[in-house]
């Protein structure tokens, strides 16, 4: 963990919702699933999309509410197959032109979903992690020689996560 991939599905998030009828996006998908179960979370999604509180009345909605719509869902930090299935059995649920973005570390995830659309977020090259730390370290994009090999090392001891940075 710590590469970017979820500041990076935030981030189409905020810049793609707009554009469709309904979104939603489900951060900690593995926390909520450990900790309640995955009804929990068809549960908060349901609840989302819709803008209701009764899961009961959100369940009895979805096929009909999302085979028209065209919809963007986010799923976060994604661990097992279960917590995929659980949210989409078919496909058909969902309008033309919607989406949906997956984080996990696990590729044979989405393999194993016909996923073929697969982005890998690489850690930063030396340069732009050490442009990175600075940033934040120092407040500025030049290093005072003093901390060069200091800066230098922590990069390198990071191994361009940026979180770690």
């Amino acid at each position: 963990g710590g590469v970017g991939k979820t500041t990076i599905a935030k981030y189409l998030y905020n810049k793609l919702s707009s554009r469709f009828q309904a979104h939603c996006f489900m951060e900690n998908v593995k926390e909520v699933c450990n900790r309640y179960g995955v009804e929990r979370l068809q549960g908060e999604f349901l609840c989302r999309m819709f803008r209701e509180r009764d899961s009961v009345s959100c369940s009895s909605m979805i096929k009909e509410r999302f085979r028209r719509k065209r919809v963007l869902i986010v799923l976060d930090d994604v661990d097992r197959s279960e917590q995929v299935d659980g949210l989409f059995k078919e496909t058909g649920w969902f309008g033309p032109g919607s989406r949906i973005i997956v984080t996990t570390r696990d590729r044979h995830l989405l393999v194993s979903h016909g996923i073929e659309l697969i982005y890998k977020v690489k850690c930063l090259p030396e340069k732009e992690a050490l442009h990175l730390f600075c940033n934040y370290a120092f407040r500025n994009e030049t290093i005072a020689p003093e901390f060069r090999v200091l800066a230098v090392q922590a990069v390198n001891y990071a191994s361009g996560l940026p979180l770690a940075l």
